[in-house]
């Protein structure tokens, strides 16, 4: 898909641009004796809005339990490292050496890891070379007090719109933020600011332009903050439906249902209100808008896709613009023509394999579990499929057993299965880029690794004649782009 392949080029240039800011390198280190020989990710969201996760750095734990790692952030970036059973949580900053202490490892239940209602416990990752006084202390301790004061008082807030409660809840949190705020960190105080404003809005949420006024309208984008698009998403959960229905928002919406409405001219429109006068801010909350639109139904999903490719091109921020973009490549992730996630693992031999060492040939990759009996029962038909089609088709098989090595590994080589068998430990996080949330999953991809069927049908249902259309269709389309010349004897004329 030319759009696709136009914003991905997009974001890279975005990144690399953001690369050109003052990173400096973080440094985590510690050891660990349950997690050894494991690998593991220190991940972080892309943005705020879709929450899209993306890997800093992969670590592997070695045998006797060390770990050491480094990577480069440019400002402070909430991270977070899953471990099984527990999602720990830290708030890295720049040009620091954390001693990480991990918690014993209590891993996933499979019925846990393709459970799409589980959530991993969460909890606080530990750091042992900690000063008293650091960040992450700072923003447990706050939040443990806003959190008790907001779940407590919020509803009898917005029902009773009681303005004199929030802002005597305000002054205890600023005294709770004193308090903790021993190293005067920018960061510390703009996540306080904004844990305030959810306290400051609930009683006024009738009252979104003052709100919006008061901490919006004239303030730069946080971009990195968590406590700002928290704020920001209670204010304008639905801003596109919200604001077109209301009085102000006529104009807007007029422009918004003509044919042309293009994301440039929408925010020029959105401009003419002087609530929306600040370029960043205002571009800001519409590609945040686009992506609500896209769950709610605000707005068709051809519409959406194309106005974030324009914001991704065309906005004025650069981190507005790789915003757009991620959030373009999040909603069109695993649909037909898109690029298949990428992913390394090893096979039953110990040899690594990358997901573009399958291009070439279609791709039948499938998801599994030995001690499934769906699994087990499917895998006799992937090995006639494989057969079958070996000339033309890959199998695939990422083994979700965290014992692979010891049990699955052997069962493949003595039973000679011809399809390919990897074990997802090297990047647990595969089953996550693909969505799997029940096992066995299937996925048709073709020679150029972009998805053709997501999900697939098993290798006992319909798979055969989507398998034999879609080969067809592929080849039609190769001699299109490609046409077969046929030659004659004028081809051996001389051409003078």
């Amino acid at each position: 898909m030319r759009e696709l392949r136009r914003s991905i080029l997009l974001l890279t240039l975005s990144v690399l641009m953001s690369g050109m800011t003052q990173a400096q390198k973080v440094t985590m280190h510690g050891t660990a004796p349950d997690y050894a020989n494991l690998v593991l990710n220190v991940e972080t969201y892309s943005d705020y809005v879709s929450r899209s996760r993306k890997v800093l750095v992969s670590f592997a734990v070695d045998a006797s339990g060390r770990f050491d790692t480094y990577f480069d952030i440019d400002d402070v970036t909430y991270a977070f490292i899953d471990l099984g059973s527990y999602m720990a949580h830290i708030y890295l900053e720049s040009g620091k050496d954390y001693e990480i202490v991990l918690p014993p490892f209590r891993p996933r239940a499979d019925a846990d890891r393709f459970n799409p209602f589980f959530s991993p416990e969460p909890i606080e990752l530990g750091i042992a070379n900690a000063d008293s006084c650091n960040l992450n202390r700072s923003i447990r301790n706050f939040d443990e007090e806003f959190n008790r004061l907001f779940n407590t008082y919020s509803i009898g807030m917005v029902r009773r719109r009681d303005t004199a409660l929030a802002d005597s809840l305000m002054t205890v949190l600023d005294s709770v933020a004193q308090a903790n705020d021993c190293h005067r960190s920018e960061y510390f105080a703009q996540y306080v600011r904004y844990r305030k404003a959810r306290v400051y809005l609930a009683p006024r949420m009738r009252q979104q332009a003052r709100v919006w006024n008061e901490y919006f309208g004239s303030d730069k984008v946080l971009y990195n903050n968590v406590a700002y698009w928290d704020a920001l998403d209670m204010l304008y959960n639905d801003f596109i439906s919200d604001y077109s229905r209301s009085r102000r928002g006529r104009r807007f919406a007029a422009y918004l249902s003509a044919q042309g409405a293009t994301f440039d001219s929408l925010s020029l429109t959105l401009s003419a209100d002087t609530l929306w006068s600040e370029t960043a801010t205002r571009e800001a909350l519409l590609v945040k808008s686009l992506y609500n639109a896209h769950y709610t139904g605000a707005m068709s999903e051809e519409t959406v896709n194309r106005m974030l490719l324009e914001a991704a091109q065309t906005s004025a921020d650069l981190q507005c613009r790789q915003m757009a973009a991620d959030i373009y490549l999040k909603i069109n992730r695993l649909k037909a023509g898109t690029k298949a996630p990428y992913f390394k693992l090893y096979n039953a031999r110990d040899k690594e394999m990358e997901s573009t060492d399958f291009e070439g040939k279609f791709m039948y990759l499938c998801f599994m579990h030995s001690e499934n009996f769906t699994c087990r029962r499917d895998m006799s038909a992937l090995e006639a499929l494989a057969r079958k089609y070996k000339r033309d088709v890959t199998i695939a098989v990422i083994m979700t057993d965290d014992d692979f090595e010891e049990r699955f590994a052997k069962e493949y080589k003595s039973k000679k299965y011809t399809w390919t068998a990897l074990s997802f430990n090297a990047m647990q996080r595969v089953v996550l880029d693909y969505d799997v949330s029940a096992l066995p999953a299937y996925f048709l991809i073709d020679p150029e690794g972009k998805i053709v069927a997501a999900p697939a049908p098993s290798p006992g249902e319909s798979l055969e004649p989507i398998l034999v259309d879609s080969m067809r269709k592929y080849k039609s389309d190769m001699l299109k782009r490609k046409p077969y010349k046929e030659r004659t004897i004028y081809d051996l004329a001389d051409p003078d």
